[in-house]
């Protein structure tokens, strides 16, 4: 979810939720974790006839929060950290849009990436 305010800067929020689970002869891993970012993008939309493309660079936060269970152990760690990342939005005329971004978040142990495709409808 976003808001240009311009040609030139957004914001976006996003939340997400992972899960995972592996068993093996003796044991099943469960990993589930939960990311949510706040940021501003800065770009420029150029025009085109009947639709817009902005590449832009992105600088925020993001909260993350993780829980693993391994047979009896158990373990939860959260953290908030730098998030940085870089897109480009094309947007059309009649408001439909599409966003292709890489994300890099910079844990204190690990950094983790993410890549998003967003399809959506802009009012």
């Amino acid at each position: 979810m976003g808001y240009d305010f311009n040609r030139i800067v957004g914001i976006n929020l996003s939340y997400q939720e992972s899960d995972y689970s592996e068993t093996t002869y003796f044991e099943t891993l469960k990993v589930d974790g939960t990311t949510v970012k706040v940021d501003a993008d800065v770009g420029f939309a150029f025009d085109f006839q009947g639709w817009s493309l902005k590449p832009y660079g992105a600088a925020g936060v993001a909260f993350g929060q993780e829980d693993v269970e391994f047979g009896n152990f158990t373990d939860s760690a959260s953290e908030t950290a730098l998030l940085l990342g870089a897109g480009v939005r094309f947007i059309a005329d009649f408001g439909l849009y599409a966003d292709l971004r890489q994300d890099f978040i910079f844990y204190e142990y690990s950094d983790l990436s993410q890549t998003s495709i967003s399809v959506g409808y802009k009012f």
